[in-house]
């Protein structure tokens, strides 16, 4: 089952910031303290508070970044 076309403005944002904060706080973590042993648990208490930041402000700039690009490159 897949979700409603209706909803791709919802999804797309909530993918994307999940993959990049994901990634980038974990890397972030890794390079400021190395492999520690409670790394996990640090990289989701980070992941958790970035991306409760970064999610509500995708959703605002990603629509306003989609009319830009339609504005400055041409149409097929």
């Amino acid at each position: 089952m897949k979700i409603p076309a209706k909803f791709r403005m919802l999804v797309f944002p909530f993918l994307m910031t999940f993959s990049i904060g994901i990634s980038l706080s974990g890397i972030l973590l890794f390079v400021r303290e190395g492999f520690v042993d409670d790394f996990f648990q640090k990289w989701m208490s980070n992941f958790i508070s970035t991306w409760l930041i970064v999610l509500p402000v995708a959703l605002v700039v990603i629509p306003i970044v989609n009319r830009i690009t339609d504005a400055i490159v041409e149409k097929q």
